[in-house]
C-alpha cells in the first residue's frame, strides 16, 4: 500500500512538473504582437529633419477628388504616430501646392530638386499609378483601388534611401464595399496606402503588419501565421 501510494505521488509530482514546463514554455515564446517585423528604414533617426510628402497624382486621375492632399494628411499623420517625429517637421501641403502652382517648371523637376527648394532634408516620393473609385448601382456604396509606387530620397545627395536595391516599394489597396459615402470611402482608401507605406519605417509588430485593404500581398511569408 505504502509503494502504492508513493508511486501515485511520484506521477503526480512528474505530471505537475511536465505541466509546469510546458506553462513556462508558452509564457516564454513571444506573442505575434511582440514579435516585430524590422524597419526597412527607419526614418526615426531623421528627427530634426524637414520631411517633405511628394504625392505625384496623373493628369487622367479623377479631377473630383485631390489624393495628393488626402494622401499627404495620412502619411504625415501615420509617421507622427508610430514614430513620434513631431508634426512641426513636416513641410506643410498648402506650401508645397502655393510652389506647385507658382512654378511653371514644375512637372520637369525631380523630386530631389523639388525638396530643395522646399527646404526638406529628404523627399518620401508616392507616384499614384492606378486609382479607381466607383459607385454601386442605385446605392451610396463605393468600391475603390489604388495603386502607388512609394520612394524615399535624401535630399541633399540625392541618394535613394529607401527601398535598398528596388526601384520603388509597391503599394497595392482597395475595397469591395465603403457604406460611408465618397469622403469617408476617399478617406479610408488614402489611409490604408500610407499605412502600407509607413508599416516600413519602424519595426511593425507581426500582427499589425497586414491590413483587411492590403492587396499587395507584400510581406505576406512574414506575416502570416
Amino acid at each position: 500500500m505504502k509503494k502504492l501510494i508513493v508511486l501515485s505521488l511520484v506521477v503526480l509530482i512528474l505530471s505537475l512538473f511536465h505541466g509546469g514546463c510546458a506553462v513556462i514554455a508558452r509564457m516564454g515564446t513571444p506573442t505575434s504582437h511582440e514579435i516585430k517585423i524590422p524597419a526597412q528604414y527607419d526614418i526615426s533617426k531623421n528627427k530634426g529633419n524637414k520631411i517633405l510628402i511628394l504625392v505625384e497624382q496623373p493628369g487622367w486621375l479623377n479631377v473630383q477628388i485631390d489624393m495628393r492632399s488626402y494622401l499627404t494628411d495620412s502619411i504625415s499623420r501615420g509617421i507622427t504616430q508610430k514614430t513620434k517625429i513631431p508634426a512641426g517637421q513636416f513641410i506643410p501641403y498648402n506650401k508645397l501646392s502655393e510652389y506647385r502652382s507658382n512654378t511653371p517648371n514644375f512637372a520637369s523637376l525631380s523630386p530631389v530638386e523639388i525638396g530643395k527648394a522646399m527646404g526638406a532634408d529628404i523627399v518620401l516620393v508616392v507616384m499614384i499609378d492606378d486609382f479607381q473609385m466607383a459607385q454601386l448601382v442605385d446605392s451610396g456604396y463605393y468600391k475603390a483601388i489604388l495603386d502607388a509606387k512609394a520612394i524615399l530620397f535624401d535630399s541633399t545627395t540625392g541618394v535613394q534611401l529607401w527601398p535598398a536595391g528596388e526601384k520603388g516599394k509597391i503599394i497595392k489597396v482597395g475595397f469591395e464595399i465603403e457604406q460611408g459615402g465618397r469622403d469617408i470611402a476617399t478617406s479610408r482608401l488614402a489611409a490604408a496606402a500610407a499605412y502600407c507605406t509607413v508599416r516600413y519605417f519602424y519595426n511593425c509588430p507581426k500582427d499589425e503588419f497586414k491590413i483587411a485593404d492590403d492587396r499587395s500581398g507584400v510581406g505576406f511569408n512574414e506575416w502570416k501565421e
